[in-house]
């Protein structure tokens, strides 16, 4: 399964090399990042767990990081108490983010928004999704600008250490099975969601 992830990051890899231009990626790194952000800030309200409140301060700097890149004036703030639960937009910000916009999303997730899912069952996913954008980063670093190379070398390596962080507080280690799968058969549909991307843009 490691080894069919892998393929399937080398494979997206290869899609965003050649069909993304540098601002169009890291747009999308940017505003996946921050639509993760917001996620964890859901599940520190609805659980307590100081984990996600850290979690999503560092998927919020990972966020900043990519705008900064695109945009060096961007003036990012960590978002307060009050931002909207909407996954699209929050005020100026514009997100993608664990939703249902997408055919892979929309097949993970089996039709459901991500919040529908109990504590348990959004660790393992949560786990499962942060290891395989490891992997994808760890691909991009292959032919990312040099002057970019530290940054997502360190936003990789938190990815991993999020995945590993996540995927131990799973109380059932079957759910980790079930969620592992579910992005195997999703990995498809992921590659058709990028190529529908580039023909609408």
């Amino acid at each position: 399964m490691d080894l069919i992830n892998q393929i399937a990051a080398f494979l997206v890899g290869l899609i965003i090399f050649h069909f993304m231009d540098e601002q169009e990626y890291l747009t999308l790194f940017k505003r996946l990042e921050l639509g993760v952000c917001f996620f964890c800030r859901k599940k520190y309200k609805s659980t307590g767990d100081d984990y996600f409140f850290k979690q999503a301060k560092q998927e919020f700097n990972h966020s900043k990081v990519f705008a900064s890149i695109v945009d060096p004036d961007s003036k990012y703030r960590f978002p307060n108490e009050t931002y909207t639960v909407r996954e699209d937009t929050l005020g100026h910000y514009s997100v993608d983010g664990i939703s249902k916009r997408y055919l892979a999303t929309r097949f993970f997730f089996a039709g459901k928004s991500a919040e529908e899912f109990d504590l348990d069952n959004s660790l393992a996913f949560m786990g499962v999704l942060e290891k395989f954008q490891y992997l994808v980063y760890s691909e991009v670093m292959k032919f990312i600008p040099q002057e970019y190379y530290r940054y997502l070398e360190s936003i990789t390596n938190e990815e991993k250490e999020h995945s590993d962080i996540l995927l131990g507080k799973v109380e059932q280690s079957l759910l980790i099975i079930k969620w592992n799968l579910k992005l195997l058969i999703s990995l498809p549909l992921l590659l058709i969601d990028l190529l529908i991307l580039q023909l609408n843009r």
